[in-house]
């Protein structure tokens, strides 16, 4: 090894041994006098510990965002298709008037293509059938004055007729069984609960 380019100065053993090992310079730390390379410690809080760095900070915070607006977005869709999944066929009655449709002409080619709706009440007996019949709207109960909600009139696609637990046979319109208003206002499809009409003998 050539020691001519050496120009580090020389230290003395003894030197380093009478220095307080808190007081020694770098010069006795690091080789040949050059100051030793040291990791560079990251800054602590009041108490001593570690605080963490601006980029880590902003990094956990853009996450806890995110997961924030995925569970208000998840819940948004979950009561949306919660409430597109109650079937409308048992829901809303009860009350003095029933919105039926708020697009009657869509309503009423869905009712001649698919046959007639029943809803079912959430309390009480007032089931009703709905059907379009010869361009009129009809609302009538589920089940003859006679026999009670035990006796309920199904539809049938075959016959295009309803029938009962007797088997008697009930026209399209409902006669013979109990009536309510139908009122139809500027597309919008309702019944009225208070009124009812009653069956032809």
């Amino acid at each position: 090894m050539d020691h001519e380019n050496d120009q580090s100065d020389p230290v003395d053993p003894k030197e380093i041994a009478k220095t307080p090992v808190g007081e020694r310079s770098d010069r006795f730390i690091g080789h040949r006098g050059q100051a030793s390379s040291k990791p560079r410690s990251a800054p602590v809080g009041p108490q001593g510990q570690p605080l963490a760095s601006d980029a880590g900070a902003h990094r956990r915070g853009f996450i806890i965002i995110i997961a924030a607006v995925i569970g208000i977005g998840g819940w948004i869709l979950y009561n949306t298709a919660r409430s597109a999944t109650e079937s409308p066929e048992t829901f809303g009655l009860g009350a003095d008037r029933f919105e039926v449709s708020r697009d009657s002409k869509k309503f009423s080619e869905s009712v001649m293509k698919n046959g007639p709706r029943l809803y079912q009440a959430l309390a009480g007996d007032s089931d009703l059938w709905v059907n379009f019949v010869d361009g009129k709207w009809v609302a009538f109960t589920a089940w003859p004055a006679d026999k009670g909600r035990t006796c309920p009139v199904q539809w049938s696609l075959a016959t295009k007729q309803f029938t009962d637990c007797t088997n008697r046979v009930w026209p399209p319109n409902g006669a013979g069984l109990v009536a309510y208003q139908t009122i139809e206002e500027d597309g919008v499809l309702a019944i009225d609960l208070r009124t009812t009409i009653a069956p032809a003998p």
